[in-house]
């Protein structure tokens, strides 16, 4: 059987119809080989639960990124500025040595701090020592802006105490029996007799002798009455 002969314009339609088909082909090979593919659509980044397609490029530049974000600040988690209790998020590692540095600076004043004020005397009154007044007779307080007669005491255990005096007071006494101002409790005295140098009068020396029976005197050759200050009295009962 022979083939019906076709016309002019059939043979055109028909060329044209294969040309056309020829240029979707050549299109798919340039998407698939180039920059796109015309088949699905393309995610710039990778996306998770996606079917579309990514490029190579696309691929790296996402690992490339994760990298320089665990290698730096991280992007995918809030930082936290210092240590928080019951986050999740990321902290630096110099914040966490700041928590710790500061931690232990705290530490270290706290510490200062609570034996500084261990360090500090207890201080009591000569006058009024569980309301007895150890004044002896002859022997008042300076008066009114003046420091009045105190001893305080450090408590280091073991039996031994720092024991410190301090005031200014006015001695009537006569000079020549070195008059005794007060009597120190017995958990507060030397062991052996300790001077303390204390100014001059008339022209002659004075001294505060700390004896072990707890009399305190004030050794002066000169007339009465006579001012005594105790600052600077200090000793140990041990």
């Amino acid at each position: 059987m022979f083939r019906e002969s076709l016309s002019r314009e059939d043979i055109i339609a028909q060329f044209g119809i294969i040309n056309e088909a020829i240029k979707l082909i050549n299109m798919n090979q340039l998407a698939i080989n180039g920059t796109y593919h015309p088949l699905t659509d393309i995610d710039p980044t990778p996306t998770q639960g996606s079917s579309n397609l990514i490029t190579s490029n696309a691929v790296y530049d996402a690992i490339a990124g994760n990298q320089l974000a665990i290698n730096g600040k991280h992007p995918l988690t809030d930082i936290d500025p210092t240590p928080t209790q019951g986050s999740s998020n990321l902290i630096t590692s110099n914040a966490v040595y700041d928590a710790i540095a500061g931690n232990q600076l705290a530490l270290r004043i706290s510490v200062a701090e609570a034996v500084f004020s261990l360090l500090q005397p207890v201080w009591y009154e000569a006058d009024d020592y569980f309301n007895a007044n150890l004044l002896q007779t002859g022997v008042t307080n300076q008066g009114s802006g003046w420091q009045t007669l105190q001893f305080g005491v450090v408590d280091y255990g073991d039996d031994v105490k720092e024991v410190h005096m301090r005031g200014f007071v006015v001695c009537t006494r006569p000079a020549a029996t070195d008059p005794v101002v007060i009597y120190l409790p017995h958990t507060m005295r030397p062991q052996k007799r300790i001077v303390f140098p204390c100014g001059m009068k008339d022209n002659l020396g004075m001294r505060i002798d700390v004896e072990a029976d707890g009399a305190v005197r004030v050794i002066q050759h000169s007339v009465n009455p006579v001012n005594v200050t105790f600052s600077g009295v200090r000793f140990f009962t041990n």
